[in-house]
This record gives structure tokens, C-alpha cells and sequence, in this order.
């Protein structure tokens, strides 16, 4: 039997902390995001401004998570 653990909001796990069995890390148990609402804040290059435009679409990779949004 799996114990239930609630949270305040709702979301996507997004990295385990803890499993069962296993003494409770100090950074809690996992961690939970909200990932339909995101923001990313981007650095360009000034010499790479000139080919940003607002509405265009982009591929997102990060060394927080693995593959792209």
C-alpha cells in the first residue's frame, strides 16, 4: 500500500526526492510545478535580436530537465 501525499496545488512532479522506504531528504519529498503555466526568461545575443519576434515559436532545452519543450 502506497501512502497518499497531498499538496496545495495542482501540477506535475517534476524531480523525486524520496522514495518509499527511504529517509526523508531535506529538500522534501519532490518536486511539483505548475507546467501549464510557464515562463522562460532567455539571453540572445545582441548580434541575434535582430531574428527574435514576438509570437514566433521556439524549442526550449535546459540542464534542468531533459529533451525539449
Amino acid at each position: 500500500m502506497r501512502p497518499d501525499i497531498r499538496v496545495p496545488i495542482a501540477g506535475q512532479i517534476i524531480k523525486i526526492h524520496t522514495r518509499i522506504g527511504e529517509k526523508q531528504s531535506t529538500k522534501g519529498t519532490a518536486e511539483l510545478a505548475q507546467t501549464d503555466k510557464m515562463v522562460v526568461i532567455a539571453e540572445v545575443y545582441q548580434t541575434h535580436i535582430e531574428k527574435v519576434r514576438t509570437g514566433q515559436n521556439v524549442h526550449i532545452t535546459s540542464q534542468a530537465f531533459t529533451g525539449e519543450l
